[in-house]
């Protein structure tokens, strides 16, 4: 969806702006042309050292600011049910996602990541679960348990969850999202 429209030399016009829904990863990207000199919008320059465009996450309360804006100022806006539904209702999954994404996490592996991260501090003797917390914000519920304990976590209706579970042998972590 284009935010902001430019002319190139020749006087076609091209988007400037831009935010786009990765379907893949679920996230929302936002992007602007770097290099308007680049051949690629009517220029001469090759882009050999740099990139002419770039791309980074944005969090799904500022899509919804960005289209608020764009209503303000009259700008039309078509969105899929899919985009529709990223924005109303996300999955607890894809909130841990977008939050760690935000943070540096890569949003194909963030997961691995994710367990990766814990493993290491338990190994050290951190407890990394008040980090977490703090990073997912306080929408989000974290439970953590030992991978030898049996108990069921009672969760209210509707309720969801991000457990963390640890193997006390060797410190590995699973993550595993539950849902009452």
């Amino acid at each position: 969806m284009i935010i902001i429209e430019t002319f190139q030399v020749y006087g076609e016009t091209y988007p400037y702006e831009w935010i786009r829904f990765d379907e893949e990863t679920r996230l929302w990207y936002m992007g602007r042309v770097t290099c308007t000199g680049s051949v690629a919008y009517g220029g001469t320059c090759q882009c050999i050292s740099h990139d002419p465009e770039e791309e980074w996450i944005v969090g799904r309360e500022e899509v919804k600011q960005i289209l608020q804006d764009l209503l303000d100022k009259g700008q039309a806006f078509d969105l899929s049910e899919e985009e529709i539904e990223s924005l109303n209702s996300p999955s607890l999954e894809d909130k841990v996602m977008e939050k760690l994404a935000l943070r540096g996490f890569s949003p194909e592996h963030w997961k691995e990541e994710l367990e990766d991260w814990l493993s290491s501090s338990y190994k050290i003797g951190l407890n990394p679960l008040p980090a977490l917390r703090k990073v997912l914000g306080g929408d989000i519920l974290v439970l953590f348990k030992h991978q030898d304990d049996y108990s069921f976590f009672s969760l209210e209706e509707g309720e969801e969850a991000l457990v963390v579970t640890l193997d006390s042998d060797d410190c590995t972590v699973d993550v595993e999202f539950i849902e009452e």
